[in-house]
């Protein structure tokens, strides 16, 4: 399941682009903001998968808060105007949809989305992390939970813990989201190392139990159900 939000401040066009979602399927929609940068600071916030974004926002221009931003997720524009159409690959955004756009048309952006996606974390077996002495690699089979302690984040494995000072924003940007998932401001889990899941909290293979806090377990449970 995909997680995406909206902006946009046309009511139709939202309307449009809700519809199809819809009849698309696989994608739910978490939100919908008229202004880029709380778009953008909700879409980092919940780890949100996917971003459509409108460029003429009252008087902001989508395009150029994306610019000052460094972490949000891929982007789909869709947009009235063909003019800035350059300027957003070279943001690096997945696709650009001139509307008004067909059902088809966005089938195919979704589908590069997932193309895109797919290739990044083909080949992820495991990720890299730096301690205070040395990089150290840990297997994503391996893994069972990343637990916040002070500066610190202190990764669990099968095998030893790891300490490192790496923030939980900095190992979303690495960690492959097909095998970890955040469930708590200070934990992260891997995803089948989850034995029970109880709405509040979840169980894991190890025998220990974090708490699941209201903003990701919507999240926590789409990755359980696939």
């Amino acid at each position: 399941m995909i997680s995406c939000i909206i902006i946009e401040d046309e009511p139709l066009a939202v309307a449009n682009i809700k519809r199809s979602l819809s009849e698309l399927g696989g994608i739910t929609l978490s939100a919908v903001f008229d202004q880029p940068k709380s778009g953008f600071e909700y879409a980092i916030k919940h780890s949100i998968d996917l971003i459509f974004l409108d460029i003429h926002l009252g008087t902001e221009n989508g395009l150029q808060h994306l610019k000052t931003e460094q972490e949000v997720p891929p982007i789909i524009v869709i947009s009235a105007n063909s003019h800035y159409a350059l300027q957003g690959f070279e943001l690096n955004v997945c696709d650009y949809i001139l509307k008004p756009f067909t059902q088809q048309r966005l089938q195919k952006a979704i589908e590069k989305y997932k193309a895109s996606r797919a290739n990044t974390y083909a080949s992820s077996s495991h990720f890299i992390v730096k301690t205070e002495t040395r990089l150290e690699k840990v297997f994503y089979r391996d893994l069972i939970c990343i637990e916040g302690m002070g500066d610190y984040r202190r990764i669990i494995t099968l095998h030893h813990k790891i300490m490192t000072l790496q923030t939980f924003r900095e190992m979303e940007d690495v960690l492959d989201p097909h095998w970890v998932v955040r469930i708590h401001k200070s934990y992260m889990v891997q995803i089948r190392a989850i034995v029970e899941f109880q709405n509040t909290r979840v169980i894991l293979s190890n025998g220990q139990q974090f708490p699941v806090s209201d903003t990701y377990r919507k999240a926590v449970k789409e990755k359980l159900v696939g």
